[in-house]
């Protein structure tokens, strides 16, 4: 219905959860790309203070250093915060960069973004912007 009323879809992903497998992780790359949106964004999750998922992973004693609370933002790669219970975050950061390649990579993203570009004017912008994205993966310091 967004699209039908010109609208830009955007769809908002996470990676990371408890129970994912590189398996599921596939799973969300494919659904992000059968929805036909307009941007995508893919996060890890990270569990912050409060959250029943915090007082899981603490009971776990999967959150380091304990109880400090200065790691605990939107910012901090959570691989500094939190040992995942399951994947190595090899794994889990693959998967993240394996979702932007696969959906803005995708031929039939790219067709429908340059026919909106067309449409729209903003081929030029669309094509600038793709150049100033960092497609390759930056290793995450632990300092």
């Amino acid at each position: 219905m967004a699209k039908a009323a010109g609208l830009e879809v955007f769809g908002f992903f996470i990676f990371g959860f408890e129970d994912d497998s590189p398996e599921t992780m596939m799973d969300t790359i494919n659904f992000a790309k059968s929805l036909h949106l307009d941007l995508a964004k893919a996060s890890i999750m990270i569990q912050f203070p409060g959250s029943p998922l915090y007082y899981r992973y603490k009971a776990k004693n999967l959150l380091y250093p304990p109880g400090d609370y200065k790691n605990f933002n939107a910012y901090i790669p959570p691989r500094l915060v939190y040992k995942h219970p399951g994947l190595d975050w090899s794994v889990i950061e693959k998967y993240q960069e394996k979702f932007y390649r696969s959906f803005y990579f995708n031929p039939a993203y790219i067709i429908r973004r340059l026919k909106s570009a067309f449409k729209n004017g903003t081929l030029l912008d669309d094509i600038m912007s793709a150049f100033k994205m960092n497609w390759f993966r930056k290793k995450y310091q632990e300092n």
